[in-house]
C-alpha cells in the first residue's frame, strides 16, 4: 500500500515539474492577481480566511514593564480594553483583527486611525483601507500619511495618529504585497 502511494506521489511530482507554467501564462490561461482581484480567486480567499480567522481568534494580551523591569499584564490600560473587547463602535476585537490581517496579507499594509481624547489617550481604533493610503518619509525622518476618503476628501495623518502594520519592506515605508 505504501509503494502505491509513493508511486502516485512521484508521478504527480513529475507531472508538476514537466508542466509549462510560463506557456500557460503567455497563452492568457493565467492572470496576474492584484490585491483587489485576488479575493475573487477561491483558493486565495480561502487561505486568507484561514490565516485571518486563526490570528484573529488568538488570545491577545497587552503588557507593560513594572518598576522592576518585569513584564505584567496591562489590564488597566485603555489599549488593553480596546484590543481585547471593542476597538470601535462598529467592530469587535476579533472582527478588527481579522480585517487587519486580511488587508495586511492582500496589500502588504494595514492601517488603523488612533482616535485620541483630549489627554492623548487612544479611545478608538478605526481601520483605514490601504488602497486609499499613500505615505512618504519627510525630511525630518518622520512619516506622513495621506488618506483619500470615499467622498474624495483627503485626510493627512502623522505617524503618531496611525497604527501601521507592514509586511517586510524594501524601502522601510511600504510593505510588500503578496498577490502581485
Amino acid at each position: 500500500h505504501v509503494e502505491v502511494i509513493k508511486s502516485r506521489d512521484e508521478n504527480r511530482i513529475r507531472e508538476l515539474r514537466s508542466f509549462d507554467f510560463a506557456a500557460l501564462a503567455r497563452s492568457g490561461g493565467m492572470r496576474r492577481e492584484t490585491p483587489a482581484t485576488a479575493p475573487e480567486v477561491p483558493a486565495v480567499i480561502a487561505c486568507i480566511r484561514v490565516i485571518a480567522e486563526s490570528v484573529g481568534s488568538l488570545p491577545l494580551h497587552i503588557y507593560r514593564m513594572d518598576s522592576n523591569g518585569a513584564k505584567v499584564l496591562a489590564t488597566d490600560s485603555p489599549l488593553y480594553r480596546l484590543m481585547r473587547y471593542a476597538p470601535n463602535d462598529e467592530q469587535t476585537s476579533l472582527e478588527l483583527r481579522e480585517q487587519l490581517v486580511m488587508l495586511y496579507l492582500l496589500y502588504g499594509d494595514a492601517y488603523c486611525e488612533l482616535v485620541r481624547d483630549d489627554r492623548g489617550v487612544v479611545r478608538e481604533m478605526m481601520p483605514l483601507h490601504p488602497s486609499r493610503m499613500t505615505s512618504e518619509r519627510l525630511s525630518d525622518g518622520t512619516l506622513r500619511y495621506i488618506y483619500r476618503e470615499p467622498n474624495g476628501r483627503q485626510t493627512i495623518y502623522n505617524q503618531r495618529q496611525l497604527w501601521h502594520l507592514r509586511m517586510p519592506t524594501l524601502d522601510g515605508v511600504h510593505g510588500l504585497s503578496l498577490p502581485t
